[in-house]
């Protein structure tokens, strides 16, 4: 995971974006954004996602990966403020056992 902050999106807001690699561990293909949920927090708060933002190509994790093949995808948030820490939460799209990833992003 690397994330980037992002000058602005197209309403002049501060925007994170977070490159992802998407490795697919099932039986068939599948696309990240069905497979996967991405929640990033700034301040205690849920970050909105951002849409339209120059380099970021919301269509990459649009996009089917054969079983065992990866692919990089993005994910873009909306920032509360530049400077405090974003926290990182990802768990399978739907999860029974309630597994997931966290980590920090710093800013400064």
């Amino acid at each position: 995971m690397q994330a980037t902050p992002k000058p602005t999106d197209y309403n002049g807001n501060a925007v994170i974006i977070t490159n992802l690699t998407f490795e697919n561990l099932s039986s068939e293909a599948r696309p990240f954004f069905t497979t996967a949920s991405v929640t990033l927090y700034q301040d205690g708060v849920e970050l909105e996602p951002a849409y339209f933002v120059d380099g970021y190509d919301v269509g990459l994790s649009q996009r089917k990966v054969q079983k065992g093949a990866n692919l990089d995808v993005q994910e873009a948030h909306i920032l509360r403020n530049k400077t405090s820490p974003v926290y990182i939460e990802i768990t399978d799209w739907i999860s029974w056992n309630g597994s997931k990833y966290q980590g920090v992003i710093p800013l400064s």
